[in-house]
């Protein structure tokens, strides 16, 4: 697929706003969106569009599921919910490993904490799983 398809249309913006709210097409948008924060060697002309993209789905993310341990716990009870928390590691996994650099600016500190935020909380909450299930705290 072509960079500028991805990059200077409005398929960015219609993943997050249109199809990452509708639980039916959540978890293949996440997917999509991994796959986009994932790219390297993009020309540095895509810097804001990549920037654009964290924080907007941060904002869309937030509206749907808080950072914090309590309604990500909810969140891995809930039917498909440790799958999609599994995902959104691997979206943020992504994001960080290709464009990291483009977050560490006085401006998008914030949206990288939160976006560490959820990272953190999916741990803790898988650690808790696993020391339940095998009966310890």
């Amino acid at each position: 697929m072509p960079l500028g398809f991805i990059f200077e249309t409005t398929l960015i913006p219609l993943l997050i706003t249109k199809f990452f709210p509708v639980p039916a097409f959540r978890n293949a948008t996440i997917e999509c969106l991994t796959e986009i924060a994932g790219l390297t060697d993009c020309p540095a002309q895509y810097d804001p569009v990549f920037s654009a993209l964290y924080t907007e789905f941060l904002t869309a993310l937030a509206a749907l599921l808080a950072p914090d341990a309590a309604t990500i716990a909810a969140c891995f009870e809930s039917d498909g919910g440790e799958h999609t928390l599994k995902l959104l590691a691997l979206f943020f996994g992504a994001f960080f490993k290709a464009h990291l650099r483009l977050l560490e600016t006085p401006e998008l500190s914030e949206a990288l904490n939160v976006g560490l935020l959820y990272l953190v909380q999916k741990k803790r909450n898988k650690k808790r799983r696993l020391c339940a299930f095998f009966g310890g705290e």
